[in-house]
């Protein structure tokens, strides 16, 4: 019975020693920016279409949400070797923090002002690059950084 009181005790010790040590050997990692992926399906002949369109629709978009502190960058990746279903190009933007509803709200219209169209005209545009490409998934990625 004493034998079992001791690994009683025994146990209770290493269970309260825990968070001692899991203090001592934190995660490796902190969370970083918030990363939004989006796919690009390239048609076929739409390569250069798609490549003017990125140049200077999307890319004066992120360097105005640049300017404004709504993003910290961006980037473009071209998948050299798609298999099939896999995008060609994938459009990511990055940020710190996610934006409150309040927030997308006010930005809209700041970037509508900014490229002088209106809500639909934008919806107009977008549907016309139905012509060359089509949207893949997004994916909303959060960074690990090494500590």
């Amino acid at each position: 019975m004493r034998k079992f009181g001791l690994i009683a005790v025994a146990l209770a010790l290493s269970i309260a020693a825990q968070p001692a040590v899991s203090q001592q050997y934190p995660n490796p990692y902190k969370v970083g920016n918030h990363w939004t992926v989006t796919g690009v399906h390239v048609k076929p002949g739409g390569g250069l279409k798609i490549a003017k369109d990125i140049a200077t629709v999307w890319q004066k978009q992120q360097d105005f949400a640049k300017s404004k502190g709504w993003i910290s960058g961006y980037k473009i990746l071209v998948n050299s070797y798609p298999r099939h279903n896999e995008p060609n190009i994938y459009l990511i933007t990055m940020t710190d923090r996610l934006a409150t509803p309040d927030e997308v709200d006010a930005r809209g219209v700041e970037m509508r002002d900014f490229m002088n169209m209106t809500g639909e005209q934008m919806q107009a545009a977008a549907a016309g690059r139905a012509e060359f490409s089509s949207p893949g998934s997004t994916s909303l990625l959060r960074e690990w950084v090494k500590r």
